[in-house]
Parts: structure tokens; sequence; C-alpha cells
């Protein structure tokens, strides 16, 4: 089956139709038209700069709070909190906004500032209590936060100082004593907060120094306030706006594609409500709303709910809720946000008023080490042979020398067959009982074939070993548990070899028209 995201970097006339712009500079110019005097409000600049002073951040993130007071539109990019700041994927997601913001203030004259929307309201804890690293000999590891999976929000997690202990005795039995390791620990100690999402900012505001991002805290007082019409409109047009779902999803589904997130036209709200400290799926049923626990509440209830603050987006309102509150150029998206974001098309021009914005492909990339390298090279593979390793190795085991092995011991016992045969028939000749021991003579030496060729084959499997095992370190190095590394593996892996320099080194191989998958040599 096709998929959207895949042809909309091949730049699929029929994948493009699905959006407002493409994601290229002409794209880009419309879009600033379609903003004309959109601005960020005065409000919102002072929580930015009070909340991201709070995180640590430097002169060029204050200085670019005072372009937005000025004017300036965004090029805006976000992601739920991640353990150690989450896979290698959400820095490229954040350095390729800064990379797109700076080529458009560069060619356009327009300012622009990178934002990163921290989506801390999220509550899917198995997703985001864990993180992966390898140690010393190339194998990952994985470090778990325990505690209850619930409906508990990102924001109101509490991680105790034992957790980062923890996770610095995890860091240092991973076997690296670099020049690094002490400072990675000191990152993570003068960095640590009891809080998990601001742990989370804290850390991606130290990692990104320098670059001028804006982070933004999606649970901010601000926020709500600034988008607590397009909360009313959702509850008050509900219906209406599911009619807009509905027709741009049967769009989609008639190109070809599948929908990344099917929707229930009945009950789907796209609002989550907090009730206590947990956050639910609020679904309409007939004239009430409803959430998982048996709570019913009427349409007057959920207005209240929202003047409250207690009423958070889905990801179809989410990329509505911050281009209500900042004048957004483009956003930066990975795989999946591509594929639902055509979804919405229609439904956010009503709430909004405006066309979606470019949605930009974030950047995607493999890290190659210098051990990965070596390996590749010794075996005559090129970087795309990664992505088929497991071919290779069945390759390696079942080359020319044992296919003509494996044909040798068919051939034998073929020929062992034909003659056992002709001989019981001569046998049985002289007395039947023959024909049966013969039968079990001819099997006795049947498994005795079997028997060599099994020892045979693990000799040969054991004279491969050594390169089966190197290409293996190839697989966990860059897709552990069968997984893309930039998908699982944490930035702090790489920072415990490569720092300081890690995040320059990613940030000179950005080429923002190049959407496919780049290979960064380390």
């Amino acid at each position: 089956m096709e998929n959207i995201y895949y042809n909309y970097i091949e730049k699929d006339p029929k994948a493009l139709s699905l959006f407002s712009y493409p994601p290229n500079f002409q794209g880009l110019k419309d879009k600033v038209a379609d903003l004309k005097d959109k601005r960020v409000s005065i409000k919102l600049c002072h929580y930015l700069r009070e909340y991201n002073k709070s995180l640590g951040c430097s002169e060029k993130t204050l200085r670019n709070i005072d372009k937005l007071e000025s004017g300036a539109k965004v090029v805006i990019t976000g992601q739920q909190c991640g353990l150690l700041g989450g896979p290698m994927y959400t820095i490229y997601k954040a350095l390729t906004a800064v990379k797109l913001g700076e080529k458009i203030e560069k060619e356009t004259g327009e300012p622009i500032v990178p934002i990163f929307w921290v989506a801390d309201e999220d509550h899917d804890w198995l997703e985001i209590n864990n993180t992966i690293l390898l140690d010393r000999e190339g194998n990952p590891k994985k470090f778990i936060i325990e505690g209850e999976g619930s409906d508990l929000p990102a924001y109101r997690r509490e991680i105790g100082e034992e957790t980062l202990n923890r996770l610095i005795s995890f860091i240092q039995d991973l076997g690296f004593s670099t020049e690094y390791l002490p400072k990675i620990i000191n990152l993570l100690e003068v960095t640590f907060d009891k809080n998990y999402s601001n742990w989370f900012a804290k850390l991606l505001t130290k990692l990104l120094e320098g670059t001028g991002i804006v982070l933004v805290d999606s649970k901010a007082k601000v926020i709500k306030t600034e988008s607590n019409g397009i909360f009313q409109e959702m509850v008050l047009k509900r219906e209406e706006l599911m009619k807009e779902l509905e027709k741009t999803n049967k769009q989609i589904q008639c190109l070809g594609y599948p929908l990344q997130n099917p929707i229930d036209y009945n009950s789907e709200t796209n609002l989550f409500l907090l009730k206590g400290n947990y956050r639910y799926k609020l679904r309409k049923e007939k004239e009430v709303f409803l959430i998982k626990t048996g709570e019913v509440f009427n349409q007057g209830e959920i207005i209240q709910y929202i003047d409250e603050g207690l009423i958070s987006p889905n990801v179809f309102l989410r990329p509505v809720i911050q281009d209500v509150v900042f004048p957004t150029l483009a956003y930066v998206a990975g795989p999946g946000e591509v594929n639902y974001l055509a979804q919405i098309k229609d439904m956010y021009k009503i709430l909004t008023g405006f066309n979606l914005p470019v949605i930009y492909p974030r950047q995607s990339f493999l890290l190659i080490e210098p051990h990965v390298k070596k390996f590749l090279e010794r075996y005559s593979l090129n970087y795309p042979h990664i992505h088929s390793l497991e071919r290779f190795k069945r390759e390696v085991i079942h080359n020319s020398l044992w296919e003509g092995l494996e044909r040798d011991f068919q051939e034998l016992r073929t020929d062992i067959i034909h003659q056992y045969n002709r001989l019981i028939d001569k046998i049985s000749t002289i007395n039947p009982q023959l024909s049966t021991l013969g039968d079990k003579n001819r099997q006795l030496i049947l498994k005795q074939i079997d028997f060599l060729q099994n020892k045979t084959y693990n000799a040969h499997k054991e004279k491969y070993q050594g390169m089966i095992r190197n290409i293996e370190k190839i697989q966990n190095n860059c897709y552990p548990y069968n997984i893309e590394q930039q998908r699982i593996v944490s930035p702090f892996y790489f920072l415990l070899k490569y720092y300081p320099n890690l995040i320059e080194k990613i940030t000179e191989n950005i080429q923002l028209e190049n959407f496919k998958l780049q290979y960064v040599e380390l």
C-alpha cells in the first residue's frame, strides 16, 4: 500500500495535493503572504522569556524572543517529552527547524524564529519511560523508569533523585572511560529536575545551546487562554468539523493511501480532559460527553473546563492550537506526522482561517561510527547494504561452497536410496524378511549422512562466525532491536563518544533539500 510520506518527499503530485503548499522555497514564500500581519502576543512573549530563562537558555534564545515580539514569523517543530531528550530524531527535528529558519531569513529577509513545542501534556508513559544506549561492546541496553503506566500527563510525573543516581550508574556501567564521561554526568546533574517534563526541557536547552531555539510549554496558561476559542469551536461545531475530517479522509483513501489515524466520527472530539491528576480522552455520545471512568458531562460543563484550562488537544488539534498562538510559516515533521497532517487540511482551514503551514520533512540521518565503517569496508559493503544485513548473513552462511556441499550430500542420499532399493529387491527374493532388515539398514545409513551434514554445516558456520559477529555489531549500531537508529538510540550514547562536537557535526551535514536518509560519518 502506498505511503503519503514517501510520495511526499518524492514530490509526487498526488501526495502534494493533500497539503496547502509544497515543501520548497516557493511554498514558503506563498505561506508568508498567507500569514500577512499575524504575530505573537506580548503576553506570550513575556511567558516565553520567563520559561526559557528558567531552563537556562542562551542570550541568542532571548534575542529571538525579542524578534518574535517585533513581528517575526516562526518555523516550529515539537515532540513529547522523552528520557534523556528522547531518541536522536528529536535532535534532528530541532536542528532542521533552526537551519530552515536561518535559510528563509537569509533568502527573504523575513525575520524567522525556530520554536520547539514541548508536548508535556501527553500521557503515554510506557512510550517515554525508557531510553536505549549501546555499551562498549556495541550491545543495546535499555534503562527504564519504573512507575504505573497510567493516564498521568508527563508534566505531572515526579522523578526522584534515586532515578538520577540509577541512571548515572547505568551510564557508567556501559564501559566507556572516555574523557567526556564526567562532563556527561555533570550535564545530567545540573539539568536534573524532579518534574519529568522540566528535566526534558532543560536537557534539550543545554544540548541545543547556541542554536537560539525557543522552547514553549504546551500546558502554559497563556497558551490555554489564547486557544480557548478553538476548544470551544471544537465542542460547539463538532459535527460540522467531523464531516470535514471525514471528507478529507475519504479523499486520502480514494488516492490509495491508508489513514495514519483512523477516526470514529460519531464519538471523536479531538479533546482530552484533565480530571484530578489524570488526562482522559473525551468522547461524545448523543448529547453528552464521556471519559473512560464512566463520568458524564454536558456541553456547558465542558465549556467551563475549557475556561479553567483543563482541556487539551489530541494530535489532530495540536497543530491548530500551536498555529493560533504562533505565526507558523513551516512545521518540521517526522514521517508519521506528515501522514496525519494530511488528514486535517480542511478542518484546519475552518478553525484558523489560514492554510496549513508548509509541512517540511525533518532531516533523516544514520550516524556511522568508525568501527562500523571499518567492518563495511572489510566485507566490501556500502551504506545501503546496512538495511539488508540479515540477507547478507544468510548469503555468507549459504555461500557457493556450502551450496556445493549441500548438493553433494543430497546426491549421496539419492545414490544410496537408489542402490539400496536395487539391493533390497534382489535379497527379498532369497528371504522376504531381508527386505525389512534392508529398509532399517538404509535408514540408519541415511541418519548417519544427516549427522555428518549437520556437523559439516556447523563447522562451516563456525568458520564464518567472526564475520557474522561483526555484521551483528553493525546491526546493533544501526538497527538495534531491528529499529532505525534515529528512532531508538539516545543522543547520550553518541555524546559519550563524540562530545562536544556532535551537534555541530550533525548541523554541518544538514541538506534541507534532501529529505532522504543521509549517512554521516563520525
